[in-house]
């Protein structure tokens, strides 16, 4: 595998939600624009290698998903994916989509082809999924406190 991080979206989605994390657990946190889109721009090419069904997903079901993904050891994402999405999306989603998200859950790719479509070794991956994971923690926090204090609700 080539060493570039130009090749392995993972790890530099782990280092700009690190960035992120250290912003919003700072004493003034304050989040640039610029900053939270890049690091979310980052995350697209994850949603690509899922397929179409997974191009609503937002940073609450991809960390639901790999920490349900770290409990279990198996190939299949299917499991893990659609636990997330009944707990995420699944009760505001009208029949027909939730239809067509079962469908695309049969069309998820195994771990193994996940990895190779990343261009990650399994270890490699999991060290920066861990590291993405938990670095998700405070930005949504973040972000649940900011649409609050500015009357926004976070239940939409």
């Amino acid at each position: 595998m080539a060493d570039s991080n130009a090749e392995r979206p993972l790890r530099k989605i782990s280092t700009a939600f690190k960035e992120l994390a250290a912003t919003v657990s700072s004493p003034s946190p304050e989040v640039s624009v610029a900053q939270f889109s890049h690091a979310c721009s980052l995350v697209s090419p994850l949603f690509g290698c899922l397929g179409i069904a997974f191009k609503f997903a937002q940073m609450d079901y991809v960390a639901k998903i790999l920490q349900r993904r770290r409990v279990r050891g198996n190939n299949s994402l299917k499991d893990p994916a659609s636990k997330s999405y009944d707990q995420v999306f699944r009760p505001h989603h009208g029949w027909v989509i939730q239809k067509a998200v079962a469908l695309g859950m049969c069309a998820l790719p195994t771990r193994s082809q996940l990895l190779t479509m990343l261009n990650e070794e399994e270890a490699e991956a999991k060290i920066h999924m861990h590291s993405y994971v938990n670095a998700s923690a405070p930005v949504i926090a973040y972000l649940d406190n900011l649409f609050l204090s500015r009357q926004l609700g976070i239940d939409w």
